[in-house]
């Protein structure tokens, strides 16, 4: 069926909130990674480096993911509006 007008306008203001989150939740990726690399001692060596890398980058990929579907999510709704009116 087709959705409120106001259900969709909260899913909007639910998303641009995500998305002010999404900017913090880069520096709390780091600040993560760098309390883990001071318990394991000081990063040394080329592989602890690729090793620290490669988790920055799977935590934005995992990220992104999860916005592209959101995107994907809303465009179908907007779809399903202009349809439905």
């Amino acid at each position: 069926g087709i959705l409120p007008l106001d259900y969709l306008q909260e899913r909007l203001n639910q998303v641009l909130m995500e998305k002010k989150k999404e900017s913090r939740s880069g520096m709390e990726i780091m600040n993560l990674l760098q309390k883990e690399g001071r318990q394991r001692g000081t990063w040394n060596g080329k592989k602890t480096d690729n090793d620290f890398y490669k988790k920055i980058v799977d935590a934005y990929e995992v990220k992104n993911q999860e916005l592209i579907a959101e995107n994907a999510d809303l465009r179908a709704l907007l779809r399903s509006m202009q349809v439905g009116s």
